[in-house]
């Protein structure tokens, strides 16, 4: 994967995200890790800002061995690991909770964290403004009345697809799963161009992803103003 589009994917999961498992490291040889979900926000240079209960495990640990790793996975977008040290930041926020920032030291995307991102790339990168928009893309495309569209999408690239489901979105295009006789394939409908918003897609394209589903008529047919592509 490029480097600069791997750190982009990066930087979007990170920012779509607002919850996150944290892993902590206690002291002690035979001491096992402790993971616990918080509550997470990105900051402007990439590093993970979260925030633990006064008195919680993890925050203690944090305390003592400043050190944690991240894992998010948004809808819609990449998972993402992120390892680095933690500081503690002033103050707490008004349900009295302590702040800790995660650096990003060592970053890698994928479910196994197949894909290792260069830090330089990924502090240099901004999340994808587009895929900001994923969750509610996604949740949109998925109400009934729009998996025949995608499938017919689909079916415009020789699939014999019985029905598809929108998984992923970014200015590329938008990814779906499409079932078909042999099984599910992870096809992409490529859009005309790159977009940093919905407003730059052609008006067809726009309306399918961005339309008021009460004014949607049955059985509407899909956009022709973009050609797709399978997957790489």
């Amino acid at each position: 994967m490029d480097p600069h589009e791997a750190a982009v994917l990066a930087r979007t999961a990170l920012r779509s995200a607002g919850v996150a498992a944290l892993t902590t490291y206690p002291r002690g040889r035979w001491a096992r890790p402790h993971v616990t979900t918080v509550a997470l926000r990105a900051a402007d240079d990439g590093s993970a800002i979260v925030l633990l209960s006064q008195g919680s495990r993890a925050a203690q640990q944090l305390l003592a061995r400043p050190f944690a790793t991240v894992h998010v996975a948004p809808p819609g977008s990449e998972r993402l690991t992120l390892h680095g040290a933690a500081q503690r930041l002033p103050g707490t926020d008004d349900g009295g909770r302590l702040a800790f920032r995660i650096e990003p030291g060592a970053v890698r995307l994928g479910r196994h964290g197949e894909i290792r991102v260069e830090t330089a790339a990924y502090t240099g990168a901004t999340a994808d403004a587009l895929g900001l928009d994923t969750r509610a893309v996604l949740a949109h495309l998925r109400r009934r009345h729009h998996a025949e569209q995608l499938a017919a999408c689909v079916r415009t690239l020789g699939h014999e697809a019985a029905f598809a489901e929108a998984v992923r979105l970014d200015r590329h295009g938008l990814t779906v799963q499409a079932l078909g006789p042999d099984g599910v394939t992870e096809v992409h409908l490529e859009f005309p161009a790159p977009v940093t918003r919905l407003e730059d897609l052609p008006l067809g394209l726009r309306l399918v992803l961005t339309c008021q589903c009460a004014a949607a008529p049955p059985g509407a047919s899909p956009p022709t103003d973009a050609p797709h592509r399978e997957a790489d």
